[in-house]
């Protein structure tokens, strides 16, 4: 719905919502024109919100990862040509994560960083650039995060965008809005304050996308189809990257205190492996996604170790504090173990690496988790490995990371052990 304060014609007020129906119905048809033209783009757009409005606020057109704004006074100013440019250039942001990559940059170089990224995009697909385009020759083809450390250190007049990256701070909110002179036209259905998606959505959004488009179509963009590449190896070979993980850290914790004594003879000192000290922590991030998966992972994960020299494994439970701490011998342990914990309410994994928690007996650190909570800003002693679910985050820059396949049982394979009660979570 269109208002303003000087409450204007009945008249005009209707003609701006016939204005708002036939830019929404065009956008629809852009949509359906994709499939044909820019397969990958349109699923993309299938997964997004398009939403025509009027309101002074937005002057071209604006998306915060999941819903793309056009103000249709705007859109009928462009030429046909225009607006296949900038919707394109609206799903892109999405399909790049955009806004949940900015992490803490400077919004207005950050917002040409990406339109740059963008544009470059377009260019190399065949779209004309319009002459308000944000494009450096000189950074051709270079990353949004490379861009921006450009633009931070060449002090030069910078170029402005056509389009806005939500959400944004400044931006009068509704009943706010022409607080001076009380002509600012406000459409409710523009709500430039939604918070984006994170990044692991715009990712999963990405490579769905990208699975529906060569199924239908066979071909996908070169940087898609190689990020797909790798994520579905990330999902499919997690097994041999947990043994290798784990064998290093194995190697690591060989002990040159007591050489071993059949070699002495030959001038040979080799480390001696304590193998009664050779254990292995698996913590398990007690939130209800995880806990699904957690015993078909700690299965496999203990099949994993018991072809290595790990002769005991700690299983930790966590959520903000550790709640749950055992000596884990067989899987068959695990419903006795998991059947009493209570967990939920968000997620912290500094208790994990307090000094003390993880002492020398420990070679190394196993997190089944989502990734979303505070970790260390430095990385512990301890090797650690991140097992992150489907749509998980890696929580740190340290440590490795293996991304699981779907383990989530059928309910008829369960493990008895569903009298867990789950608090809501906190928002993250």
């Amino acid at each position: 719905m269109i208002h303003d304060a000087t409450d204007p014609e009945a008249g005009e007020i209707e003609a701006l919502q016939r204005l708002k129906r036939e830019a929404q119905d065009a956008l629809e048809s852009i949509r359906a024109g994709f499939l044909l033209r820019r397969p990958f783009l349109a699923m993309i757009a299938m997964r997004l919100d398009l939403v025509a409005v009027i309101d002074d606020r937005l002057r071209t057109a604006a998306t915060n990862g999941s819903v793309i704004y056009f103000d249709a006074r705007f859109f009928f100013e462009c030429s046909e040509e225009k607006r296949l440019f900038v919707f394109a250039h609206e799903v892109w942001h999405c399909a790049l994560g955009h806004m949940s990559r900015a992490a803490g940059r400077l919004p207005n170089l950050w917002n040409i960083a990406v339109d740059h990224e963008v544009n470059c995009l377009l260019q190399e697909d065949g779209f004309p650039r319009p002459d308000d385009a944000v494009y450096f020759e000189k950074y051709d083809g270079v990353n949004a995060e490379r861009v921006y450390d450009h633009l931070v250190n060449s002090g030069a007049d910078l170029p402005s965008g056509f389009d806005l990256h939500l959400p944004l701070t400044g931006l009068p909110e509704e009943g706010g809005a022409g607080s001076g002179d009380n002509t600012v036209l406000i459409d409710t259905d523009f709500r430039p304050f939604d918070a984006p998606p994170s990044e692991a959505q715009a990712t999963r959004m990405r490579l769905e996308a990208a699975r529906e488009a060569t199924k239908r179509h066979g071909t996908l963009p070169g940087l898609v189809a190689f990020e797909l590449d790798q994520l579905e190896r990330a999902r499919t070979d997690w097994r041999p990257i947990l043994s290798r993980f784990v064998k290093n850290a194995m190697m690591t914790r060989l002990n040159w205190s007591r050489p071993q004594r059949r070699h002495v003879h030959a001038g040979l000192y080799l480390p001696s492996r304590r193998r009664d000290k050779m254990r292995i922590a698996i913590a398990v991030d007690v939130s209800g996604s995880v806990f699904d998966i957690a015993p078909a992972f700690i299965a496999e994960a203990m099949g994993i170790l018991s072809q290595s020299s790990v002769t005991g494994i700690d299983l930790m439970l966590f959520d903000i504090a550790i709640r749950t701490r055992a000596n884990l011998t067989s899987p068959d342990d695990l419903p006795a173990i998991l059947k009493n914990c209570q967990g939920g309410g968000g997620t912290d994994f500094r208790p994990l690496f307090v000094d003390g928690l993880l002492d020398e007996t420990v070679a190394a650190l196993i997190v089944l988790t989502d990734g979303f909570g505070p970790a260390p800003d430095t990385a512990p002693k301890t090797p650690t490995l991140w097992a992150l679910t489907t749509d998980g985050e890696k929580p740190a820059p340290w440590g490795e990371m293996i991304r699981l396949p779907d383990l989530t049982p059928s309910p008829e394979r369960r493990l008895p052990r569903l009298s867990m009660r789950h608090p809501p979570r906190s928002p993250r």
